[in-house]
């Protein structure tokens, strides 16, 4: 093989292997939805807190351990404040193009300080117990409907 002809070999080999890291996860979420909530048990008592529900779409396979994570940063009273969790929900189960509802409580313990005037909602793939992972989708929940991508 000439020079040239494993040069294009090498460029070929180098892009396929960088769109295969720059993959897109095998879940993606839908149908989001923030429900306001006031615990009514034990340590948390009283407090306010959010509920972020949502429908996983298995796309590829996912491996045993790996769930949706869900990052919430919401304006409530003159503070942002954030909290963060992941829904375990045996997604390794599901098939390909199927679907799982999930649901993420946050803020449950701490409380927030008042009723959100808005949240913006990170959602990302990962492993369970971390709180790194590969970016799902990006939405805003405005006090009373979400949309896509983070609130202005």
């Amino acid at each position: 093989m000439t020079l040239r002809g494993w040069r294009s070999l090498l460029t070929v080999t180098c892009l396929g292997a960088a769109s295969a890291l720059a993959a897109a996860p095998p879940v993606s979420v839908k149908d989001v939805k923030v429900v306001e909530k006031t615990s009514s048990v034990g340590k948390s008592k009283g407090n306010k807190y959010i509920t972020v529900q949502y429908t996983a779409t298995v796309n590829d396979a996912v491996p045993r351990l790996m769930v949706v994570q869900v990052k919430a940063a919401c304006k409530a009273g003159d503070k942002t404040v954030e909290a963060e969790s992941s829904a375990t929900g045996s997604l390794d189960k599901v098939e390909k193009g199927g679907t799982k509802p999930g649901s993420v409580p946050l803020f449950i313990m701490e409380g927030l300080p008042a009723s959100p005037k808005s949240c913006d909602l990170d959602f990302k793939y990962g492993k369970l117990a971390t709180r790194t992972g590969d970016a799902i989708a990006s939405f805003c929940w405005d006090g009373s409907a979400v949309k896509d991508g983070h609130c202005k």
